[in-house]
């Protein structure tokens, strides 16, 4: 697509960006409009829905503790009290038993919203019931199942059921049950009171709940486990526990899998008011206006389109003069000038900075070969240059072969140990190497450095077969080993010194390469001196070692280089991070 309009004419070519242009710019504010109507009608559905929350979770909070003082006033009534106790004579426990039965039926007679109330005295085995009548509750054979149903409503003792195990499964109702605790002996319970009430709040979860200008919110109740207790398809047996991690604190709004999920907990109560809205029906109202905004662009970019492509015609004219002359040029002509008298103010500019850059382009050519013809004769001298170090080579051998003759060994190892440095410090001209020639150009050096040394200096190296195709710049651990005999082990007045050089493992594909020596008293100030120096160009800081770094880090990067740690033998230990890539060079 890029060379076939690169192939076009300039006039074209313009009509293309500006098309191009105006198509973007379009979009742009299409995509503008869309997320600013998105989020405004995001903000607003937001809003509104977290305010009916907190309005219906305080009301339904006042439910919920009227419910818990019902319970209380019941248990703290004396005649309920004695009724639980119990007599061991018979007609006294007859008269408490009428007392606290006629306590509850007026409890019943002022509370509408009442279906049933039921008083188990489990050490003796009886219960009081008043409300709808028992068989058609199903009370006796339903209550217990009820009971491991419920749940926990706050940190109190009271449990709450929403469930439809009473009326044969006809309907839902909100069961309550509260411990009948003794108000003589703490701790001691008689039994369990059941109130089971005709909940309005519920219910109207269970239906078609509208709770914003929009019909698409579905409004629940859930426990802090994420059960659902009430709420749109309860029949459907649906569940907000993927919910539960995101229901933080006492109110708040998130999105989740397409939908904008506000939620407001019930007071002090385990229990969260949530709506669930799905995106794609809130923003559904949002679509007749991005339309309208579409069409409208549309038009606005056809005319402009238009209007481009008659204003493009007529400019191009003049400028198709100076494309037929620079095309002159392209075949060799080297002599072309534009005539800028007839081409108007506008063009005039650029046929005499044309004409200028011809002139300037026929000094350059001029420049190019003379510098071509100096750089002929430099590479000329570079491969003279290369005769230099064959003859060194060759020197160095005779010396090593007329060391052997006369039985010099140290100056025969010492000869051949230096001609192989030198070998492997060429390279054959790479910048690159593998670390397995790095680590034989440090085997060589430190021939020579223990014949200077009297071999007071020992070399580990422990670099396993997997690494030794790493790529890493020519000597890298020559100026290293270097800087840890010089500042470490030739400071020990003539005692014996260690260098170790081993890979690190490492787990996350790059190359922790290390040089560690047995040192003489290093510091972790001085080890953090010296890592500032490494970017600096300070005088008491090694050349070489700064060296490295630095193009360690032209080669791989920033991340890349080196890292000085004190080690357990109170010496110095460079990290050198390379990238673990085998070497292609």
């Amino acid at each position: 697509m890029k060379r076939l309009v690169q192939k076009r004419s300039f006039a074209k070519r313009m009509k293309v960006f500006f098309l191009t242009s105006i198509v973007s710019v379009s979009s742009l504010v299409l995509i503008l409009v869309t997320v600013i109507s998105a989020n405004h009608l995001l903000n607003t559905t937001r809003k509104l829905v977290e305010n009916q929350l907190e309005l219906l979770a305080t009301n339904y909070t006042a439910s919920l503790e009227q419910y818990k003082n019902i319970c209380k006033a019941i248990l703290m009534n004396s005649y309920v009290q004695k009724y639980l106790e119990g007599s061991s004579d018979a007609v006294t426990q007859a008269e408490n038993e009428s007392s606290a039965r006629e306590m509850l039926i007026q409890l019943y007679n002022s509370n509408d919203n009442i279906n049933f109330l039921a008083l188990l005295n489990e050490e003796k085995g009886t219960y009081l019931y008043r409300g709808t009548s028992i068989s058609y509750t199903d009370f006796k054979r339903s209550w217990e199942k009820d009971w491991k149903e419920s749940q926990k409503g706050s940190s109190g003792a009271m449990r709450i059921s929403y469930g439809n195990n009473f009326y044969n499964g006809t309907q839902y109702t909100l069961s309550v049950y509260y411990p009948a605790y003794s108000s003589q002996v703490i701790g001691k319970s008689y039994g369990i009171l059941c109130i089971n009430f005709q909940d309005v709040f519920l219910e109207s979860l269970s239906v078609k709940k509208q709770i914003s200008d929009s019909d698409a919110s579905e409004l629940m109740l859930v426990d802090l486990e994420g059960n659902l207790i009430s709420g749109q398809g309860l029949e459907e047996v649906r569940s907000a526990a993927n919910m539960t991690d995101d229901l933080v604190g006492t109110h708040g709004t998130f999105q989740k899998n397409g939908d904008l999920i506000s939620y407001h907990k019930i007071g002090t109560w385990n229990y969260y008011l949530l709506s669930v809205t799905p995106l794609t029906k809130l923003y559904g109202s949002a679509i007749r206006t991005i339309l309208f905004v579409a069409v409208l662009l549309v038009f606005i970019i056809l005319l402009c389109a238009a209007v481009a492509g008659k204003l493009l015609s007529r400019v191009y004219a003049p400028l198709g003069e100076i494309v037929r002359e620079m095309a002159s040029v392209s075949q060799g002509r080297m002599d072309v000038r534009i005539n800028a008298e007839p081409l108007g103010e506008d063009f005039e500019e650029m046929a005499e900075g044309f004409n200028v850059m011809m002139d300037k382009l026929e000094e350059s050519m001029e420049e190019i070969r003379i510098k071509q013809e100096q750089l002929s004769q430099t590479r000329l001298n570079a491969l003279q240059s290369q005769i230099q170090p064959h003859f060194l080579y060759n020197t160095l051998d005779c010396i090593h072969w007329q060391a052997v003759a006369d039985g010099n060994r140290e100056i025969s190892t010492l000869v051949k140990a230096l001609a192989s440095y030198y070998r492997i410090c060429l390279s054959k001209g790479k910048d690159i190497i593998p670390l397995s020639e790095e680590l034989r150009h440090i085997q060589y050096y430190m021939v020579i450095q223990n014949m200077r040394y009297d071999d007071r200096i020992h070399l580990e190296i422990s670099v396993e077969e997997k690494y030794q195709k790493v790529s890493l710049p020519k000597l890298t651990l020559q100026p290293l080993v270097e800087n840890a005999i010089e500042h470490g082990i030739e400071r020990k007045e003539g005692k014996s010194g260690d260098i170790f050089i081993w890979v690190e493992e490492n787990t996350e594909g790059d190359i922790p390469l290390r040089v560690a020596n047995s040192g003489s008293g290093m510091t972790k100030e001085r080890t953090e001196e010296m890592n500032r120096y490494l970017d600096t160009d300070e005088a008491d800081f090694g050349y070489g070692v700064r060296n490295v770094n630095r193009r360690i880090q032209l080669l791989f990067g920033q991340e890349y280089g080196l890292h000085y740690d004190v080690n357990t033998y109170r010496g110095a230990t460079v990290t050198v991070h390379l990238p673990g890539v085998p070497c292609r060079r």
